[in-house]
Protein backbone atom coordinates (compact mmCIF):
# COMPACT_ATOMS: atom_id res chain seq x y z
CA UNK A 1 0.00 0.00 0.00
CA UNK A 2 1.56 3.36 -1.05
CA UNK A 3 -0.14 5.97 0.54
CA UNK A 4 0.10 9.58 -1.13
CA UNK A 5 -1.14 13.11 -1.22
CA UNK A 6 -4.22 13.10 -4.20
CA UNK A 7 -2.08 15.68 -5.70
CA UNK A 8 1.26 13.65 -5.89
CA UNK A 9 -0.49 10.50 -6.64
CA UNK A 10 -1.98 11.92 -9.64
CA UNK A 11 1.41 13.06 -10.95
CA UNK A 12 2.33 8.93 -10.89
CA UNK A 13 2.83 7.73 -14.39
CA UNK A 14 5.11 4.99 -14.13
CA UNK A 15 5.65 2.63 -11.08
CA UNK A 16 8.56 -0.23 -10.97
CA UNK A 17 10.18 -2.88 -9.16
CA UNK A 18 13.67 -1.73 -8.26
CA UNK A 19 16.75 -4.18 -9.54
CA UNK A 20 14.49 -6.37 -11.91
CA UNK A 21 14.65 -4.90 -15.45
CA UNK A 22 11.66 -6.58 -17.13
CA UNK A 23 8.48 -5.23 -18.94
CA UNK A 24 6.73 -7.02 -16.48
CA UNK A 25 7.95 -5.23 -13.55
CA UNK A 26 6.95 -1.99 -15.02
CA UNK A 27 3.20 -0.32 -14.57
CA UNK A 28 2.30 2.48 -16.85
CA UNK A 29 -0.55 4.78 -15.24
CA UNK A 30 -3.02 7.36 -17.02
CA UNK A 31 -5.48 9.25 -16.72
CA UNK A 32 -7.56 6.52 -15.94
CA UNK A 33 -5.77 5.59 -12.58
CA UNK A 34 -5.95 9.07 -11.15
CA UNK A 35 -7.85 9.00 -7.69
CA UNK A 36 -10.94 11.76 -8.63
CA UNK A 37 -12.43 14.39 -6.37
CA UNK A 38 -16.17 14.48 -6.74
CA UNK A 39 -18.28 17.00 -5.13
CA UNK A 40 -21.22 16.29 -3.51
CA UNK A 41 -24.21 18.48 -2.73
CA UNK A 42 -27.71 18.00 -1.77
CA UNK A 43 -30.68 20.22 -1.76
CA UNK A 44 -32.92 18.32 0.85
CA UNK A 45 -32.87 18.88 3.86
CA UNK A 46 -33.26 15.27 5.21
CA UNK A 47 -29.33 15.45 4.84
CA UNK A 48 -29.02 17.52 7.85
CA UNK A 49 -31.79 16.70 10.44
CA UNK A 50 -30.80 12.95 9.62
CA UNK A 51 -27.53 12.31 8.04
CA UNK A 52 -27.42 8.66 7.98
CA UNK A 53 -30.29 8.13 5.66
CA UNK A 54 -29.75 11.31 3.46
CA UNK A 55 -28.77 11.76 -0.07
CA UNK A 56 -24.97 12.31 1.03
CA UNK A 57 -24.53 9.54 3.28
CA UNK A 58 -25.43 7.01 0.31
CA UNK A 59 -23.48 8.90 -2.28
CA UNK A 60 -20.17 9.06 0.61
CA UNK A 61 -20.08 5.42 1.06
CA UNK A 62 -20.23 4.46 -2.43
CA UNK A 63 -17.62 6.98 -4.02
CA UNK A 64 -15.42 6.80 -0.95
CA UNK A 65 -12.91 3.21 -2.31
CA UNK A 66 -12.59 4.61 -5.22
CA UNK A 67 -13.19 8.73 -5.13
CA UNK A 68 -12.20 11.35 -2.76
CA UNK A 69 -15.30 12.66 -1.69
CA UNK A 70 -15.80 16.22 -0.75
CA UNK A 71 -19.41 17.17 0.85
CA UNK A 72 -20.70 20.97 1.00
CA UNK A 73 -22.48 21.14 4.40
CA UNK A 74 -23.93 24.41 5.91
CA UNK A 75 -23.75 26.33 2.57
CA UNK A 76 -26.90 26.73 -0.03
CA UNK A 77 -26.66 24.55 -2.74
CA UNK A 78 -25.66 27.38 -5.73
CA UNK A 79 -22.56 29.10 -3.26
CA UNK A 80 -21.77 24.90 -2.82
CA UNK A 81 -21.68 24.53 -6.36
CA UNK A 82 -19.66 27.95 -6.79
CA UNK A 83 -17.19 26.37 -4.40
CA UNK A 84 -16.55 23.20 -6.51
CA UNK A 85 -15.95 25.45 -10.00
CA UNK A 86 -13.49 27.17 -8.21
CA UNK A 87 -11.49 24.20 -6.85
CA UNK A 88 -11.81 22.81 -10.55
CA UNK A 89 -13.21 19.38 -9.56
CA UNK A 90 -13.90 16.87 -12.34
CA UNK A 91 -17.20 15.78 -11.26
CA UNK A 92 -19.82 16.93 -9.24
CA UNK A 93 -23.15 14.88 -8.15
CA UNK A 94 -26.60 17.22 -7.60
CA UNK A 95 -28.94 15.78 -5.41
CA UNK A 96 -32.52 16.91 -5.50
CA UNK A 97 -30.80 20.16 -6.01
CA UNK A 98 -33.23 22.41 -7.65
CA UNK A 99 -32.48 25.82 -10.02
CA UNK A 100 -28.75 27.05 -9.49
CA UNK A 101 -29.87 30.10 -11.19
CA UNK A 102 -26.54 32.27 -9.75
CA UNK A 103 -23.93 29.44 -10.73
CA UNK A 104 -25.97 28.41 -14.16
CA UNK A 105 -23.61 30.06 -16.27
CA UNK A 106 -20.29 28.71 -14.88
CA UNK A 107 -21.59 25.21 -14.61
CA UNK A 108 -22.45 25.15 -18.10
CA UNK A 109 -19.07 26.38 -19.28
CA UNK A 110 -17.37 24.03 -16.96
CA UNK A 111 -19.26 21.50 -18.59
CA UNK A 112 -18.40 22.77 -22.17
CA UNK A 113 -14.82 22.74 -21.03
CA UNK A 114 -15.15 18.48 -19.99
CA UNK A 115 -17.28 18.66 -16.65
CA UNK A 116 -19.03 15.48 -15.58
CA UNK A 117 -22.32 16.49 -13.82
CA UNK A 118 -24.62 13.80 -12.48
CA UNK A 119 -27.62 14.84 -11.01
CA UNK A 120 -30.17 12.72 -8.63
CA UNK A 121 -34.05 13.40 -8.90
CA UNK A 122 -35.94 14.31 -5.57
CA UNK A 123 -39.07 17.11 -4.83
CA UNK A 124 -36.89 20.30 -5.98
CA UNK A 125 -35.66 19.15 -8.82
CA UNK A 126 -39.08 17.97 -10.23
CA UNK A 127 -40.46 21.64 -9.68
CA UNK A 128 -37.05 22.83 -11.38
CA UNK A 129 -36.92 24.42 -14.86
CA UNK A 130 -33.50 25.17 -15.55
CA UNK A 131 -31.69 23.13 -18.62
CA UNK A 132 -29.10 21.01 -16.67
CA UNK A 133 -31.19 17.85 -17.70
CA UNK A 134 -30.49 15.80 -20.81
CA UNK A 135 -33.68 15.26 -21.74
CA UNK A 136 -37.09 16.79 -20.72
CA UNK A 137 -38.89 16.10 -18.01
CA UNK A 138 -42.59 15.67 -16.90
CA UNK A 139 -42.81 18.54 -14.00
CA UNK A 140 -44.52 16.38 -11.26
CA UNK A 141 -43.04 13.23 -9.26
CA UNK A 142 -44.49 10.14 -11.02
CA UNK A 143 -45.58 7.63 -7.48
CA UNK A 144 -45.90 3.76 -8.53
CA UNK A 145 -47.65 1.68 -6.33
CA UNK A 146 -49.95 3.97 -4.41
CA UNK A 147 -53.09 4.29 -3.69
CA UNK A 148 -54.12 6.55 -6.76
CA UNK A 149 -51.96 4.38 -9.30
CA UNK A 150 -53.23 1.15 -10.96
CA UNK A 151 -48.86 0.53 -11.54
CA UNK A 152 -46.44 -1.84 -9.14
CA UNK A 153 -42.83 -0.97 -8.27
CA UNK A 154 -40.89 -1.47 -10.99
CA UNK A 155 -38.06 -3.27 -11.90
CA UNK A 156 -34.81 -2.34 -13.30
CA UNK A 157 -35.18 -3.82 -16.91
CA UNK A 158 -31.01 -3.22 -18.49
CA UNK A 159 -28.51 -0.96 -19.43
CA UNK A 160 -28.19 0.28 -23.04
CA UNK A 161 -25.12 -1.44 -25.04
CA UNK A 162 -23.72 1.72 -25.72
CA UNK A 163 -24.07 3.04 -22.14
CA UNK A 164 -21.12 3.00 -19.61
CA UNK A 165 -22.72 0.56 -17.63
CA UNK A 166 -22.96 -2.14 -20.38
CA UNK A 167 -21.72 -5.72 -19.18
CA UNK A 168 -22.88 -5.39 -15.59
CA UNK A 169 -25.31 -7.63 -14.29
CA UNK A 170 -28.87 -6.33 -14.23
CA UNK A 171 -29.91 -6.63 -10.24
CA UNK A 172 -33.12 -8.30 -9.01
CA UNK A 173 -33.70 -6.44 -5.92
CA UNK A 174 -33.94 -2.93 -7.27
CA UNK A 175 -37.54 -1.78 -7.64
CA UNK A 176 -38.61 1.89 -8.04
CA UNK A 177 -41.63 3.54 -6.35
CA UNK A 178 -41.38 6.87 -7.55
CA UNK A 179 -39.75 8.73 -10.36
CA UNK A 180 -39.23 12.00 -12.63
CA UNK A 181 -40.86 11.25 -16.20
CA UNK A 182 -39.46 12.18 -19.52
CA UNK A 183 -40.80 14.05 -22.09
CA UNK A 184 -41.08 11.12 -24.73
CA UNK A 185 -39.39 12.75 -28.10
CA UNK A 186 -36.91 11.27 -30.68
CA UNK A 187 -33.37 11.66 -28.64
CA UNK A 188 -35.02 9.77 -25.81
CA UNK A 189 -34.07 6.61 -27.10
CA UNK A 190 -30.47 7.74 -28.04
CA UNK A 191 -30.01 9.73 -24.10
CA UNK A 192 -31.39 6.61 -21.94
CA UNK A 193 -28.85 4.29 -20.53
CA UNK A 194 -31.04 2.77 -17.85
CA UNK A 195 -34.85 1.25 -18.24
CA UNK A 196 -37.34 0.12 -16.20
CA UNK A 197 -39.58 -2.76 -16.84
CA UNK A 198 -42.20 -0.61 -17.90
CA UNK A 199 -39.75 0.70 -20.48
CA UNK A 200 -39.36 4.37 -18.37
CA UNK A 201 -35.95 5.89 -18.24
CA UNK A 202 -34.14 5.59 -15.15
CA UNK A 203 -30.85 6.81 -15.96
CA UNK A 204 -30.38 9.59 -19.32
CA UNK A 205 -27.52 10.79 -20.09
CA UNK A 206 -26.44 13.92 -22.48
CA UNK A 207 -23.16 15.24 -23.90
CA UNK A 208 -22.48 19.02 -23.92
CA UNK A 209 -19.71 20.55 -25.69
CA UNK A 210 -16.42 18.08 -24.41
CA UNK A 211 -19.22 17.01 -20.97
CA UNK A 212 -21.59 15.27 -19.70
CA UNK A 213 -24.83 15.55 -18.03
CA UNK A 214 -26.32 12.46 -16.18
CA UNK A 215 -29.60 12.64 -14.22
CA UNK A 216 -30.61 9.33 -11.88
CA UNK A 217 -34.48 9.93 -12.87
CA UNK A 218 -35.35 8.55 -8.31
CA UNK A 219 -33.33 9.96 -5.49
CA UNK A 220 -29.80 9.15 -3.84
CA UNK A 221 -31.09 7.69 -0.81
CA UNK A 222 -34.04 5.28 -0.42
CA UNK A 223 -36.80 7.10 -0.38
CA UNK A 224 -37.99 6.91 -4.02
CA UNK A 225 -36.11 3.28 -5.16
CA UNK A 226 -33.85 0.60 -3.66
CA UNK A 227 -31.18 1.21 -5.91
CA UNK A 228 -28.72 2.89 -3.27
CA UNK A 229 -29.22 -0.02 -0.99
CA UNK A 230 -27.64 -2.72 -3.70
CA UNK A 231 -24.23 -2.90 -4.61
CA UNK A 232 -25.15 -1.98 -8.58
CA UNK A 233 -25.40 1.89 -7.25
CA UNK A 234 -21.20 1.76 -6.39
CA UNK A 235 -20.49 -0.08 -9.93
CA UNK A 236 -22.87 2.72 -11.56
CA UNK A 237 -20.92 5.54 -9.54
CA UNK A 238 -17.69 3.67 -10.32
CA UNK A 239 -18.27 4.14 -14.13
CA UNK A 240 -19.37 7.74 -13.81
CA UNK A 241 -15.98 8.47 -11.97
CA UNK A 242 -14.03 7.23 -14.68
CA UNK A 243 -15.53 9.41 -17.01
CA UNK A 244 -14.89 12.33 -15.33
CA UNK A 245 -11.41 13.93 -16.39
CA UNK A 246 -11.12 12.12 -19.02
CA UNK A 247 -13.01 14.26 -21.49
CA UNK A 248 -11.10 17.49 -20.60
CA UNK A 249 -7.95 16.72 -22.73
CA UNK A 250 -9.70 15.08 -25.49
CA UNK A 251 -13.29 14.41 -26.91
CA UNK A 252 -12.91 10.63 -27.27
CA UNK A 253 -11.33 9.61 -24.31
CA UNK A 254 -13.65 7.26 -22.95
CA UNK A 255 -17.32 8.56 -24.13
CA UNK A 256 -16.16 10.53 -26.95
CA UNK A 257 -19.44 10.53 -29.07
CA UNK A 258 -22.27 12.86 -30.68
CA UNK A 259 -24.76 11.31 -28.61
CA UNK A 260 -23.92 10.89 -24.90
CA UNK A 261 -25.11 7.03 -25.19
CA UNK A 262 -23.03 6.27 -28.55
CA UNK A 263 -19.79 5.95 -26.92
CA UNK A 264 -17.47 5.70 -29.92
CA UNK A 265 -14.16 5.14 -28.76
CA UNK A 266 -11.23 6.85 -31.25
CA UNK A 267 -7.96 5.05 -32.01
CA UNK A 268 -5.02 6.84 -30.99
CA UNK A 269 -1.64 5.22 -32.18
CA UNK A 270 1.80 4.42 -30.54
CA UNK A 271 3.90 6.92 -28.66
CA UNK A 272 6.29 5.05 -26.29
CA UNK A 273 6.82 1.46 -26.71
CA UNK A 274 8.03 -0.94 -23.63
CA UNK A 275 11.18 -3.26 -24.66
CA UNK A 276 12.13 -6.34 -23.04
CA UNK A 277 13.96 -4.79 -19.98
CA UNK A 278 11.18 -2.14 -19.10
CA UNK A 279 13.07 0.78 -21.00
CA UNK A 280 10.97 3.20 -23.41
CA UNK A 281 12.00 2.59 -27.21
CA UNK A 282 10.55 4.35 -30.42
CA UNK A 283 7.09 2.17 -31.32
CA UNK A 284 8.22 -0.90 -33.99
CA UNK A 285 6.46 -0.90 -37.50
CA UNK A 286 4.29 -3.67 -36.65
CA UNK A 287 2.77 -1.74 -33.73
CA UNK A 288 -1.06 -1.44 -34.59
CA UNK A 289 -3.22 1.54 -33.11
CA UNK A 290 -5.48 1.08 -30.21
CA UNK A 291 -9.02 2.25 -29.19
CA UNK A 292 -8.80 5.03 -26.24
CA UNK A 293 -10.89 2.93 -24.30
CA UNK A 294 -8.53 -0.12 -24.52
CA UNK A 295 -8.52 -2.44 -21.19
CA UNK A 296 -6.51 -5.43 -22.48
CA UNK A 297 -2.99 -6.53 -21.94
CA UNK A 298 -0.04 -5.97 -24.26
CA UNK A 299 0.35 -8.45 -27.38
CA UNK A 300 2.23 -7.91 -30.37
CA UNK A 301 -0.05 -5.89 -31.95
CA UNK A 302 -0.31 -3.90 -29.27
CA UNK A 303 3.07 -3.77 -27.22
CA UNK A 304 3.21 -2.54 -23.52
CA UNK A 305 3.88 1.07 -23.57
CA UNK A 306 1.89 5.19 -23.71
CA UNK A 307 -0.53 5.27 -26.67
CA UNK A 308 -1.86 9.20 -27.87
CA UNK A 309 -0.88 12.47 -27.53
CA UNK A 310 0.91 13.88 -24.53
CA UNK A 311 -2.13 15.43 -23.40
CA UNK A 312 -4.54 12.26 -23.05
CA UNK A 313 -1.82 9.57 -22.93
CA UNK A 314 -3.57 5.67 -22.38
CA UNK A 315 -1.27 2.70 -20.94
CA UNK A 316 -0.67 -0.50 -22.20
CA UNK A 317 0.74 -2.84 -19.47
CA UNK A 318 2.33 -6.64 -19.92
CA UNK A 319 0.46 -8.16 -17.18
CA UNK A 320 -3.05 -7.39 -16.32
CA UNK A 321 -3.74 -6.82 -12.76
CA UNK A 322 -5.59 -10.53 -12.40
CA UNK A 323 -2.51 -11.67 -14.15
CA UNK A 324 -0.38 -13.98 -11.54
CA UNK A 325 3.84 -15.01 -12.34
CA UNK A 326 3.78 -18.91 -11.97
CA UNK A 327 7.30 -20.54 -13.10
CA UNK A 328 8.60 -21.39 -15.99
CA UNK A 329 7.76 -25.36 -17.03
CA UNK A 330 10.68 -26.88 -18.34
CA UNK A 331 9.61 -30.66 -17.92
CA UNK A 332 9.04 -31.12 -21.26
CA UNK A 333 12.32 -30.14 -22.62
CA UNK A 334 15.50 -31.81 -22.39
CA UNK A 335 18.04 -29.09 -21.61
CA UNK A 336 19.03 -27.94 -18.17
CA UNK A 337 17.70 -24.22 -16.48
CA UNK A 338 20.74 -23.28 -14.80
CA UNK A 339 22.42 -22.38 -18.15
CA UNK A 340 20.20 -19.05 -18.14
CA UNK A 341 22.95 -16.72 -16.17
CA UNK A 342 21.69 -13.71 -15.07
CA UNK A 343 24.56 -10.87 -16.88
CA UNK A 344 24.70 -7.50 -18.67
CA UNK A 345 24.12 -7.79 -22.73
CA UNK A 346 27.31 -8.07 -24.70
CA UNK A 347 27.63 -5.77 -27.80
CA UNK A 348 28.76 -8.24 -30.23
CA UNK A 349 28.45 -5.43 -33.21
CA UNK A 350 32.29 -5.15 -33.74
CA UNK A 351 33.34 -8.77 -33.66
CA UNK A 352 30.70 -9.79 -36.04
CA UNK A 353 31.34 -6.93 -38.45
CA UNK A 354 35.16 -7.14 -38.65
CA UNK A 355 34.55 -11.21 -39.41
CA UNK A 356 32.10 -10.55 -42.32
CA UNK A 357 34.55 -7.39 -43.66
CA UNK A 358 37.02 -10.54 -43.39
CA UNK A 359 34.64 -12.99 -45.06
CA UNK A 360 34.34 -10.32 -48.36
Amino acid sequence: VIDLPVEIRNDVARLEIVGERSAGAVQLLDKRWRRRTVGIVSGSTADRSQPLIGATYYLARALNPFADVSLAEGVAPTEAVTRFLDRHLPMLILADVGNVTDALDRLNKWIDNGGVLVRFAGPHLARGDDNLVPVKLRRGGRILGGSLSWDKPQQLAGFSRDSPFNGMAVPTDVTVTRQVLAEPDSQLNDRTWATLADGTPLVTAERRGKGLIVLFHVTADSRWSDLPLSGSFVDMLRRLVSLAGATANAEGDNAASENAGNRAAQVVPPTRILDGFGAFSTPPATARPIPSNFTGRGSLDHPPGFYGPPEGLVAVNTLAPADRPVPLDTSSLNARTDVYRHGEPLDLRGPIFLAALALL
